[in-house]
């Protein structure tokens, strides 16, 4: 998990990646490559990082499919870096590759490995993914919005005790009970904190804004190398702070790679404002021009003021 920049590795996510390790590595020669002395894990992390270089030809073309980290972490969820098989199910590129980090995640699951339980994302019915799994409840209440009866209720509390934080959410926004709602307000958050910190994604997506800073800086981050779509929340983090040039290269990552053109509507509108300095001329204008094209296309230009007053 990065806590700073795209090039800059945490040394407290290294420790994530590699812990379930049961032994240190032994000596290497200094002359023997970097790359030969990294563990799977972290040959997948220092992938997952490198996946979305800078590139001004973006978006006005099709970003490529994010293959190298998912054979990464790939290789690395196949030699037991479980770690890898939870990000795996986020990041693959293929079905063969999701089933490999499913099938992983499952098994350890069932083993009552509740990081690997609580790794798994709120997903429809899958053929890899059995009823009854811990967690359960709360992955299937986050997909509606119906009332939760009393006899969810109890499955969910004994899941939030778990540390199942969309539990915990689920009954904070809609327990049968309105005491038991107030009194459920802080545990979705602290569920969400202490599964982040271990680097489970889908934990790390509930980050709120009240979260201590280095928590919420860091879950941005991991949402930002997961979620290419998510860099922009970093990069506002950045602003806030006054790291302007690290905040630019992130609000780019989420235009050029995001896939979503209201990302790069928020990034002109930075530019030309004179928030962030464009890394080239007329940046902002071109972005907003791709941008507004896309969403000309797709009927959605007319909602959004910026493309319609563009000229």
């Amino acid at each position: 998990m990065r806590l700073s920049t795209r090039f800059v590795t945490s040394s407290s996510a290294a420790a994530l990646l590699v812990g379930c390790w049961s032994s240190p590595s032994p000596p290497t020669s200094s002359a023997e490559p970097k790359s030969s002395r990294e563990t799977p894990g972290e040959r997948a992390e220092r992938a997952l990082e490198a996946d979305a270089p800078f590139d001004l030809t973006l978006p006005s073309r099709i970003p490529p499919p994010r293959h190298a980290a998912s054979n990464a972490l790939l290789a690395a969820c196949r030699e037991g870096h479980h770690p890898s098989c939870w990000v795996l199910l986020h990041v693959a590129t293929s079905e063969s590759a999701l089933e490999v980090g499913l099938a992983d995640v499952v098994s350890q699951c069932q083993k009552r490995d509740l990081s690997s339980c609580q790794a798994i994302p709120p997903l429809p019915s899958h053929p890899l993914l059995p009823a009854g799994l811990p967690g359960e409840m709360g992955r299937t209440m986050s997909r509606n919005t119906g009332p939760v009866t009393e006899n969810q209720a109890v499955q969910l509390r004994r899941e939030c005790r778990d540390g199942f934080a969309y539990s915990c959410k689920v009954l904070a926004d809609r327990s049968p009970a309105d005491e038991e709602r107030r009194e459920m307000h802080d545990k979705p958050l602290l569920a969400a904190r202490e599964g982040c910190r271990r680097n489970l994604p889908d934990a790390c997506a509930l980050v709120a804004p009240d979260w201590p800073a280095e928590d919420r800086v860091a879950a941005l981050d991991w949402n930002c190398q997961i979620r290419r779509s998510q860099c922009n929340h970093l990069g506002a983090a950045l602003v806030a702070v006054g790291r302007l040039d690290d905040a630019r290269s992130e609000y780019e990552r989420a235009c050029q790679y995001g896939r979503d053109p209201r990302r790069c509507l928020e990034l002109a509108e930075l530019y030309r404002g004179g928030t962030l300095i464009e890394p080239a001329r007329d940046r902002g204008t071109t972005i907003l021009h791709v941008s507004c094209a896309a969403l000309e296309a797709d009927g959605e230009a007319g909602e959004y003021p910026e493309c319609v007053s563009s000229p």
